[in-house]
C-alpha cells in the first residue's frame, strides 16, 4: 500500500485515504493506529509518532468539599492551649477569663465545631508527572452548638509547599500546611483582632485500582498544630462530606499520554527548577480506645457517621440554625 503523505501536525502524519481505505477494509481503531504508524515510518521529515499530545492541565483535578472539624483535647489546659491558638493572642487577651473559660469548658465536652466549603486542587507537575501539587482555599467558621452562636469565622489557604510525589496517593495520605485568617465574634463589646495562623492538614486517599485514587471520606482527617517543642499533634479531626457514588475520582492513569517537554521550555525561559520543602514532623500517631483524644491520637475511621472500633466520632448533624452572637 502506498500512503500518500499530507502535511504533519500534532506529532501525527495519517492520510485520509490511508484511513478511508482501512476503515474501509477492517474497521478497527487498533489497526488504523498501526497503519499510521507505518505510514509515518514510510514517510521523509515527518516526526515520530507519539502518543504524549494531551497538555499538562488536562491532569488537573478540581473539586469543592464541605467538611466538618471537631476538636480533640482531653483535659483543661490542652484545651485552652487549643482555644488560644484559634482565637489568636490579642482575642485571647481581649476576653478576661471569665469570658473565655466557658468556651474551653464546651471544647472539652465537644460542644464546638467547626464548619467549612473549601475548593482543592491536584496537579500534575509539568516537569515530572510522578510528582504533584497541592492548594486549595475556602471559608470556615467555629460553632458554639449550644448557643447556636458564631464564635470565629474566616478563610483558609492550602499552601503550595512545592511537590509532592505520587507515591503519596499510594501510602494513603499526604500533609498540606494551612493558612487561616479568622476574626472573632464572641464577646463583641471587645476589640476584634485578625488573626492569622498555619496549621497542618493530614489528607487521606483510598486507592481504588492502580492509579485511580478518591478522597477517604470515611477517613477523620488529621488537623495538627505545633507543641512546645515544634512538632506537630493532633488537635482536631475533620471528616468531608460523605459521598455513596464515588463521583469526585482522582484518575492518574492517563500520564503516559501528557507531553513532557516542558522542563526545557521552561528552563529555556528562566524558571528555576521546582524544590520541595521538609516533611512535617508530626508526634508518632497511634489509634487510641474509644473516646480517646490524646494529641498523639490518630483520627479514628468512620463509615456513614458511625464509628469503628478504633475510635468514635461525632456523627453528621443536621444544619445549625445560628443565632447572632451576644
Amino acid at each position: 500500500m502506498t500512503c500518500q503523505m499530507r502535511e504533519c501536525r500534532s506529532n501525527a502524519c495519517v492520510t485520509e485515504g490511508c484511513a478511508q481505505r482501512l476503515v474501509a477494509e477492517r474497521g478497527t481503531q487498533r489497526q488504523l493506529f498501526s497503519l499510521g504508524v507505518s505510514c509515518l515510518i514510510a514517510a521523509a521529515g515527518c516526526e515520530a509518532l507519539t502518543p504524549r499530545l494531551a497538555p499538562v492541565q488536562s491532569s488537573r483535578v478540581v473539586q469543592v468539599e464541605s467538611f466538618r472539624q471537631t476538636f480533640q483535647v482531653e483535659n483543661v489546659l490542652r484545651a485552652e492551649r487549643v482555644f488560644r491558638s484559634v482565637l489568636g493572642p490579642e482575642n485571647y487577651a481581649a476576653l478576661s477569663p471569665e469570658e473565655w473559660m466557658p468556651y474551653v469548658e464546651k471544647m472539652l465536652r465537644g460542644s464546638v465545631e467547626a464548619l467549612g466549603t473549601g475548593t482543592y486542587v491536584v496537579s500534575l507537575l509539568p516537569t515530572d508527572h510522578h510528582q504533584f501539587f497541592f492548594e486549595g482555599w475556602g471559608h470556615y467558621s467555629v460553632l458554639d452548638l449550644d448557643a447556636k452562636q458564631i464564635m470565629v469565622s474566616g478563610e483558609f489557604t492550602a499552601v503550595d509547599d512545592g511537590p509532592h510525589s505520587t507515591a503519596e496517593f499510594e501510602q494513603g495520605y499526604f500533609d498540606t500546611r494551612v493558612r487561616q485568617t479568622l476574626v472573632r465574634h464572641i464577646a463583641p463589646q471587645h476589640p476584634s483582632f485578625v488573626h492569622e495562623f498555619e496549621l497542618v492538614l493530614r489528607v487521606h486517599v483510598r486507592r481504588l485500582d492502580p492509579d485511580l485514587y478518591i478522597l477517604d471520606y470515611d477517613a477523620g482527617h488529621e488537623i495538627g498544630i505545633p507543641n512546645e517543642e515544634g512538632n506537630l499533634e493532633v488537635a482536631g479531626c475533620l471528616q468531608f462530606e460523605h459521598r455513596d457514588d464515588g463521583r469526585k475520582l482522582i484518575d492518574l492513569r492517563g500520564i503516559g499520554l501528557l507531553r513532557n517537554d516542558y522542563g526545557d521550555k521552561l528552563s529555556s525561559a528562566g524558571f528555576a527548577p521546582e524544590r520541595a520543602l521538609a516533611a512535617p514532623k508530626w508526634l508518632e500517631l497511634r489509634q487510641c480506645p474509644a473516646h480517646s483524644k490524646g494529641p498523639d491520637c490518630a483520627c479514628p475511621h468512620v463509615a456513614h457517621g458511625k464509628a469503628t472500633p478504633a475510635g468514635s466520632t461525632v456523627p453528621a448533624a443536621p444544619a445549625t440554625e445560628l443565632a447572632p452572637a451576644r
